[in-house]
């Protein structure tokens, strides 16, 4: 089959505008994932800034009658004045997560024992695509349904990543767990 110039002109053309529209949306794609509903509980992951804050207005809104805080040393609940918002019998907590997936290791075990049936897991916008993933990967023996929402990052906008350094970053850094993460689980 011969390809003549033009028609190599136009799949080099087609496939640069492909890659310029998926680098262009990387960040919305990290950030798709924002459907909380009704659950039993909610999953709050340690890391950024915005995570306590969000599962707390999550709880307060109905959406869930206890907490489940992954890894709460490192979100310093005692210091955050918002957990004071929460009933403290509402309040699980899961101190030995050191990474994303056994924040959904521990969780898990803290679901069954406590029999609940469905969760609503809060992470950053950036994070959402590799904790979704892992989530359901760990899960996936059990019949708890998962929901997902995300809280914003300051300096992060998903649309508009590779304007500023914190989107650069984040954007790139988690892509490459991303890609470990898919390598290893």
């Amino acid at each position: 089959m011969k390809f003549g110039l033009k028609k190599i002109i136009f799949l080099m053309f087609f496939f640069l505008l492909l890659f310029t529209v998926l680098l262009l949306n990387a960040g919305t794609l990290l950030a798709g994932f924002d459907k909380p509903s009704k659950a039993d509980a909610i999953i709050i992951l340690s890391g950024d800034n915005g995570r306590l804050e969000k599962g707390v207005y999550l709880f307060n809104e109905g959406y869930a009658e206890k907490l489940i805080l992954s890894n709460s040393n490192y979100l310093d609940v005692k210091k955050n004045k918002i957990i004071e918002k929460v009933p403290k019998s509402a309040i699980f907590h899961e101190n030995k997560a050191v990474n994303t997936y056994s924040n959904a290791v521990y969780t898990k075990e803290i679901m069954k024992e406590n029999r609940l049936n469905s969760a609503i897991v809060v992470t950053s916008n950036y994070h959402m695509l590799r904790s979704k993933y892992i989530f359901e990967r760990v899960y996936n023996d059990t019949s708890i349904k998962l929901f997902y929402s995300t809280s914003d990052v300051k300096g992060y906008n998903p649309n508009w990543w590779w304007l500023n350094e914190v989107g650069r970053d984040l954007v790139t850094t988690e892509y490459l767990k991303l890609l470990r993460y898919f390598i290893i689980y």
